[in-house]
């Protein structure tokens, strides 16, 4: 990541299947490509130009025009689509609240908590995006509003995962990450973290579970398999079974009366709704 003091912000990488050094600006998504594009993108200079410009850079000269304050950092060689990923996540913002998630029952109290903050953002559509992580960083994300539902184009997923903690002793995974978020809430737990898949397991997905089961069951935790009352739930469960290690504490736990826990909340809200309502008409009649 390079940026400058008039917000001028890219992210630098390098091409894996050529080995050329590529950027993509965070602000204007048209703005990327070779060091010539950059230099072209912020002067109007012909090519010619460029080349001198860049003369005084070539073979690493010992007295260059520019020194960084800081080692400039070894670059791991990535996909352009990876790379316009971690472009456009660099470019949304962390938030706490959103319409969407207060329609599907999501309290504050829920995205405030330090298990979640940081984990959810918003992009310039107001969309709720969910990013999910590979070992290597961001590699995806999901978006989500009012009657719309999407995966980032060019993106893989990864896992979505809430914040961890040293003292967990509980694993959730669950199918999205707005059930996690219900499943909190429905049941809250100081010592649980949370993972989603968004569906169906990839074997990119199998092999990153896979490696958290491991670590967690060395620490003794116990995993709960809190996925969909369907037969996808079902096969979710088989397959995150076969990968968990054989001595593994692993359940898995369904809603009673509904599909996933996002309507598990709602119906639970609505419940409590008609309560309250109940006893507010008590009071009045007690009067």
């Amino acid at each position: 990541m390079l940026k400058n003091t008039e917000g001028d912000k890219i992210l630098v990488g390098i091409n894996q299947s050529d080995g050329h050094y590529f950027y993509s600006s965070v602000n204007n998504d048209r703005d990327s490509g070779s060091i010539i594009d950059f230099i072209q993108n912020r002067r109007t200079l012909n090519v010619g130009e460029v080349r001198k410009e860049l003369r005084s850079w070539i073979n690493a000269p010992s007295n260059p025009p520019y020194s960084p304050k800081q080692a400039t950092p070894k670059l791991t060689p990535s996909s352009p689509d990876r790379h316009k990923i971690i472009t456009q996540f660099e470019a949304f913002k962390a938030i706490v609240t959103h319409p969407y998630l207060t329609q599907r029952g999501i309290s504050q109290q829920t995205t405030n908590d330090p298990r979640f903050q940081g984990r959810i953002y918003t992009d310039s559509r107001n969309n709720v995006i969910f990013p999910h992580a590979d070992r290597e960083g961001v590699c995806g994300y999901e978006l989500r509003n009012q009657e719309f539902k999407s995966f980032s184009k060019g993106g893989i997923k990864g896992l979505w995962a809430s914040n961890g903690s040293p003292d967990d002793t509980t694993l959730v995974i669950c199918e999205s990450p707005l059930d996690c978020l219900s499943y909190h809430q429905l049941f809250p737990d100081d010592t649980t973290r949370y993972f989603a898949t968004g569906g169906t397991l990839s074997d990119k997905q199998k092999t990153l579970l896979k490696g958290v089961f491991d670590k967690f069951h060395n620490k003794g935790g116990h995993i709960m398999i809190a996925t969909d009352k369907d037969e996808a739930g079902k096969q979710i469960e088989q397959e995150l079974r076969n990968i968990s290690p054989e001595t593994s504490q692993i359940n898995r736990i369904v809603p009673r009366h509904h599909k996933d826990w996002n309507e598990t909340l709602m119906a639970e809200i609505r419940r409590q709704r008609k309560q309250e309502q109940k006893r507010s008409r008590g009071r009045g009649l007690s009067r």
